[in-house]
């Protein structure tokens, strides 16, 4: 987070970077991903310990795609866009959250949209 001191419900701007790993029965598609986009933490009590928080992000994805079908391997980077909705906890300069994530991946062919829960590690660039 690069403004850890924002009133409640002004955004502030984020980035973050992962990985992925999507597996079905026809394919499996994983690879490293970055963004950036908005971020709010809304807080749940006076100490400002505990947020419920809210995020977009857009980004790019850098993905290789297994057909199993055919068993072959695609190399692709495409647009990403995602939403997050869930709790945080603050200590210091760092956070802990678990949120419901929902993603959605471009392809011109075959776009693809991917829900679950994640908890990530959250570095603030302040001191609270």
């Amino acid at each position: 987070s690069l403004w850890a001191a924002a009133p409640p419900m002004v955004p502030q701007m984020a980035a973050r970077a992962g990985f992925s790993r999507l597996s079905g029965d026809r394919a499996i598609l994983s690879g490293p991903e970055i963004s950036a986009g908005l971020l709010w933490l809304i807080p749940l009590e006076r100490q400002r310990r505990h947020y419920f928080r809210v995020s977009a992000f857009a980004g790019s994805g850098f993905y290789e795609l297994l057909n199993r079908n055919i068993d072959t391997t695609y190399a692709q980077t495409t647009f990403l866009s995602s939403a997050q909705l869930g709790y945080l906890y603050r200590a210091g300069t760092w956070g802990y959250a678990l949120h419901y994530t929902h993603t959605y991946f471009y392809d011109t062919n075959y776009p693809l949209h991917a829900g679950g829960v994640a908890f990530t590690v959250t570095y603030f660039s302040e001191e609270k």
